[in-house]
Order: C-alpha cells, then structure tokens, then sequence
C-alpha cells in the first residue's frame, strides 16, 4: 500500500525548458501522485515555463522565480527556504532534488523510492542514473582527496572510466551504503538535509554533493544507493549548450579551488601545483578556441 506521505521536489531551471517538460510528463505518470514540484527558476525570463505550467494545469506545479543563474547550490537552498517559509515542509519530509533534465520511464519511482526509504530508514536515498551516452552517474564510496581533485576524477565520468573508479558499484544490484549520491537525482529527509548544512553556497555547480555528504558523514548519517531503481538522464545537456568549454573548465576550476582551500584546506604548495596546472589547461583551450575561431586570445 503506498503511503500517502507527500514528497516536496525541487528542481532549478536554467534554460532547460524543453527538457523540463518531460520531466514533468514523466511526473505525472508516476502511481505516486502525492507530490508537489517546485520550479526554482535561475533563468532571465519565466515566459517559457509559464506557458509550461499552463499547459499542464497542474495545482501541484509551483513557480518560484529567481531570474540570474545563481546556481545549482544557491537555487536548490533557496527552494528549499522557499518551501520551509511557507510551511510546505516539516522535519518528517521527504525532499526530492532532480534536475530537469531527467526522466522517469518506470511510473512507480518515487513510490519505490519511498518504500525503501522507510526500508532502510535512511537519511539519503538515490537510484541508479543511466545517462543518454549508456553511460552511469555513479554514487562515490570515498571522499574526494587531492590526487583524485587534481586528475579531475572527481567530476569526470571519462576519467572515471579510465582508471574504474567505483567499479565495483557498476555490478552491484542491491541497495548498498555509499559516501555520496549524485546530485542530479536523489531524496533527503529534510532535516536530514538541514542538519548537513544544507548544500554549501560557495560552490556554483560542482562539489555541492561531496560537501553535504562529508557533513552528512560527519553526522553519522545513512546514505544509501540502491540501484534497483533507474532513471535516465540527458548528461550536461543544458551545460554544454549555455557555456563553452573554457567557461564550463572555469566555473569547475572556481568550485575545486574552494574545495581545496576551505574543505580539504591543502598547503601552498599543492594548491600551488593545482593552480598551475589548471591555467596551463586554460590556456591550451584559448588557443584551440583561437585556432577555430580566428578571434584574438584575451
């Protein structure tokens, strides 16, 4: 029997409209229909998603307007303020953050979800995500140390792959405890949430999931993948249409020195080595943009 519990989501938009609304199709199928999604809006404009959430007339679909990328950190926290504000939520809630570039082929999800939440009374729940490439979004056993920041393996699913990082999980097929789960899609309870702090405002894109998850650990919380449960996910689709290349190795660069300097809080030295190398990326990227463009490098 499903629970009649409801479940608060939270997804931030950036001029992600179209795949939005398959997210929301994807919703609305699900055999959980206590739900409610509110839409952190971080782009310029809301005419697009306006006609979105007319279109489907929905009094469960809520619009909180931000209107400047501030970010998945920032909108995700101000959702969830956003809903604490106006009593939507309590300590005994159970939050959804998803992206809006994912869909939900199977309508039993979220009721899934639930029951192993209650299963397993933990903190933190996600599923598997399998990407549009066939490849997955991996949960992580382990924190992110300097050598794995520095060799970009902890935001890089080809480097993943290359040295098998979290091999192990891409053949297990039960629910197991994990460090951390992917931001793109998992469920908290919300003071669970509240009590890791929340996701760390410094960062823009990156690094958020480690930082809750190292409070999380700090706490001695339950975090649990279970990939019993998939759902699909059209991998950095918004990212790469919105930013170019040497924007998007600047917004993570931004968010790893933060990580390295305030999180892991390495000496000199080190940062100094990450740094340079970082730079000498940077400006091998402006030449290749030069090469293409013909424009003159800044």
């Amino acid at each position: 029997m499903i629970s009649e519990l409801k479940i608060e989501i939270i997804t931030v938009n950036y001029n992600s409209e179209a795949l939005l609304g398959k997210f929301i199709e994807s919703l609305i199928l699900q055999d959980y229909i206590h739900w409610e999604l509110l839409i952190v809006n971080n782009s310029q404009k809301s005419n697009k998603i306006n006609k979105i959430i007319n279109y489907y007339n929905d009094e469960r679909i809520n619009l909180f307007n931000i209107n400047k990328n501030v970010g998945y950190a920032v909108g995700n926290n101000q959702g969830f303020y956003f809903l604490e504000n106006f009593k939507s939520i309590n300590s005994e809630s159970i939050i959804l953050f998803s992206n809006p570039d994912i869909y939900l082929k199977e309508t039993d999800i979220i009721s899934k979800s639930i029951d192993y939440i209650k299963k397993y009374n933990c903190d933190f729940s996600g599923p598997k995500i399998l990407n549009s490439d066939e490849t997955f979004m991996l949960p992580h056993i382990e924190e992110t140390n300097y050598i794995k920041c520095i060799m970009h393996i902890g935001n890089n699913g080809v480097i993943d792959r290359i040295f098998n990082i979290n091999k192990a999980l891409k053949k297990v097929n039960s629910p197991i405890n994990v460090f951390s789960l992917n931001g793109s899609f998992f469920f908290a309870k919300a003071n669970s949430f509240k009590i890791s702090g929340l996701f760390d405002p410094n960062t823009f894109l990156f690094y958020e999931e480690e930082i809750l998850f190292r409070n999380a650990k700090k706490n001695k919380m339950k975090v649990i993948y279970n990939p019993e449960i998939l759902v699909y996910h059209n991998h950095s689709a918004t990212l790469k249409k919105e930013f170019k290349l040497l924007e998007r190795k600047k917004i993570l660069y931004n968010s790893e020195l933060y990580f390295l300097k305030n999180i892991l809080r390495i000496n000199k030295f080190f940062l100094y080595i990450f740094q340079l190398e970082r730079h000498l990326e940077q400006f091998f990227i402006k030449i290749l943009e030069y090469l293409k463009s013909g424009k003159s490098i800044n």
